[in-house]
C-alpha cells in the first residue's frame, strides 16, 4: 500500500457518507489507503499529516454549508498540499465548487479534482415531493468509483507540472448563484422559520444534540439552540415525538415562487 488518503466529509442522511465511501473504493483499488473521516468529528488540523485529502458534502442553500466552511477555514496554512472536493446537490450547487477552490487556494492547498451527483433533497420545503429521490443511484456511485480510481494519478500528473489539468470554474450568475449570495447567516436568521420545543412532548432524549453537525444544541433541561446553527433542520427531522416545532409556511411560499410547479428544479 502507498501513502493515506483522507477522504473527509459531512452527511446527515447518508447521501454524501455514501459518496465518500465509493471514492474511498475506488482510491483502495489504484493502491492508495483511504481513511474515511466525518467532518463533525475531526479537528481540521490533523490533515497536515496527509498530503492529499477529500472534502465531501451536500450543498446548503447553493454554497457550501456554514460549518464547512468554517472547517476550510480552521486548517491553517497548508502549502503544498494537495484535495480534490465532491458534492451532492439538489439541482443547484451555482458556486460551490469556485468558492471550494478559493477558500482551499488562500491555505495553499491545490484542489486537482471534483466530482458532483444528486442527492436526495431533504430541505422541509421539498419533503413530500420526492425531489431527487433514489440518488445517488447505483450508477452515480460507480462513477464516484472511478473518480477515486482517478485520483492519485491526477495529482502526481499535477504535482509534476501539469497545471493545466487543474479545474477551472466559471462563476455563475444565474438565479440561484444570486440566491446564495443572499443567504448570508443574517438573511438566514431573518427569513428561515425558528424553531420551538414542545415541552409536553419533549423527552430529553437527546438525540438532536447527538446529530447536531456543529455541536449547537445543549439539554438545560430542555435542548437550546447556540449561534452555530447551519439552518439545516436536522434536528427536526431526527426528533422521535415531534417536539422541535418549526413553521414552514412562509418559506414554503418563498420556495414554490423559485420552483413553479417544479418538484425536480
Amino acid at each position: 500500500m502507498g501513502e493515506k488518503v483522507a477522504v473527509v466529509y459531512f452527511s446527515q442522511t447518508g447521501n454524501t457518507e455514501k459518496v465518500a465511501r465509493g471514492i474511498a473504493a475506488g482510491l483502495e483499488t489504484a493502491g492508495t489507503s483511504a481513511e474515511l473521516m466525518r467532518l463533525e468529528r475531526t479537528d481540521p488540523a490533523t490533515l497536515r499529516n496527509y498530503d492529499f485529502f477529500g472534502i465531501g458534502t451536500p450543498v446548503f442553500y447553493y454554497k457550501l454549508p456554514y460549518n464547512v466552511a468554517w472547517f476550510i477555514k480552521g486548517l491553517g496554512g497548508m502549502t503544498g498540499k494537495f484535495a480534490f472536493g465532491f458534492l451532492t446537490e439538489g439541482g443547484h450547487a451555482a458556486n460551490t465548487f469556485r468558492r471550494m477552490q478559493r477558500r482551499l487556494g488562500r491555505k495553499g492547498v491545490t484542489l486537482v479534482d471534483t466530482f458532483k451527483c444528486l442527492g436526495f433533497d431533504t430541505y422541509p420545503p421539498f419533503l413530500g415531493k420526492d425531489r431527487q429521490a433514489g440518488h445517488p443511484d447505483e450508477t452515480e456511485l460507480r462513477a464516484a468509483e472511478a473518480f477515486g480510481a482517478g485520483l492519485p494519478g491526477r495529482r502526481d500528473r499535477i504535482r509534476a507540472g501539469a497545471t493545466e489539468l487543474v479545474p477551472t470554474f466559471e462563476k455563475e450568475t444565474g438565479r440561484f448563484a444570486r440566491l446564495a449570495v443572499l443567504l448570508t447567516r443574517p438573511m438566514l436568521s431573518v427569513v428561515s422559520p425558528r424553531k420551538h420545543v414542545d415541552r409536553d412532548r419533549c423527552t430529553r432524549c437527546a438525540l438532536c444534540v447527538e446529530h447536531c453537525p456543529t455541536g449547537n444544541i445543549r439539554l438545560a433541561p430542555r435542548p437550546r439552540f447556540g449561534w452555530r446553527c447551519v439552518y439545516c433542520y436536522h434536528c427536526e427531522r431526527v426528533c422521535p415525538e415531534d417536539a422541535i416545532v418549526c413553521d414552514w409556511t412562509r418559506m414554503t411560499r418563498r420556495v414554490e415562487r423559485h420552483y413553479p410547479g417544479d418538484d425536480s428544479a
